[in-house]
């Protein structure tokens, strides 16, 4: 039988015009952080689970005691964790991220000691680790569920901020009401002028994870976006002639 091993406290605060929040911003707000928490310990791999148990809401607050808790899974040996507070810490600088680059490409990255260095299109630095800046570009479980907390956040107009903060209550990341919208991407629509089965073609920015290559001229290759996984041919003929000369991507 799995036993709690490791746990830590946190809370979720929300900084409110009344001392009442929308159950819909609230379910949101807490489902999205246990899925992008859950994306970011599927990553270690280290064959723990963390689990999120939120405590009663104290009279008057809308501070959500939590504890998030890790446990092993029966039967699987790993060493006794601090776990938590490196996936707390990846959350942390995934959002911090976001808030930066505001749902555009970086203008730079490259590899330093002390990590990844991007530089976003107003030139300011920001440096994070290996794993978080994966996380960044290849989960895009973890981008849906960043885009519908805020999205609901964005439409709760009794929301002024919203912040994480430790078990002492001191803020860790703080997220302010005008800038939830640089929280959700803009996508990019175009209309297309042909009309494929009835349908408008759209065409969009995303992330795409890259499950199958194919280094044929007429295949195609396989990709993941939001569980979903697309065949698509590489129409780039600049791209295709550098992969078939040996460039590395």
């Amino acid at each position: 039988m799995a036993a709690p091993q490791y746990s830590e406290g946190f809370v979720y605060h929300f900084d409110c015009i009344e001392s009442e929040v929308n159950s819909k911003t609230l379910i949101t707000s807490l489902s999205t952080f246990t899925e992008i928490i859950d994306q970011i310990n599927e990553d270690f791999g280290a064959g723990k689970k963390i689990e999120i148990r939120v405590k009663p809401f104290q009279a008057g607050s809308f501070d959500i005691p939590m504890d998030l808790v890790e446990v092993a899974i029966a039967g699987l040996l790993s060493e006794h964790g601090v776990r938590i507070p490196e996936i707390i810490k990846i959350y942390i600088d995934l959002l911090k991220l976001k808030l930066t680059l505001k749902g555009e490409e970086p203008q730079k990255t490259q590899e330093i000691d002390a990590g990844i260095e991007i530089i976003d299109n107003s030139g300011n630095i920001t440096i994070v680790d290996q794993k978080t800046f994966n996380i960044y570009t290849q989960n895009e479980e973890v981008h849906t569920s960043f885009e519908r907390q805020f999205k609901i956040l964005d439409e709760d107009p009794s929301i002024n901020e919203v912040q994480l903060r430790s078990k002492e209550n001191k803020p860790l990341v703080s997220v302010k009401r005008d800038e939830f919208k640089s929280m959700i991407p803009h996508k990019e629509q175009l209309v297309t002028s042909s009309i494929v089965d009835d349908s408008e073609s759209i065409i969009e920015k995303a992330f795409l994870n890259v499950f199958k290559v194919v280094f044929g001229e007429n295949y195609k290759w396989e990709f993941f976006y939001r569980g979903n996984k697309i065949p698509a041919k590489i129409l780039d003929e600049k791209f295709n002639r550098k992969i078939l000369a040996g460039e590395r991507f």
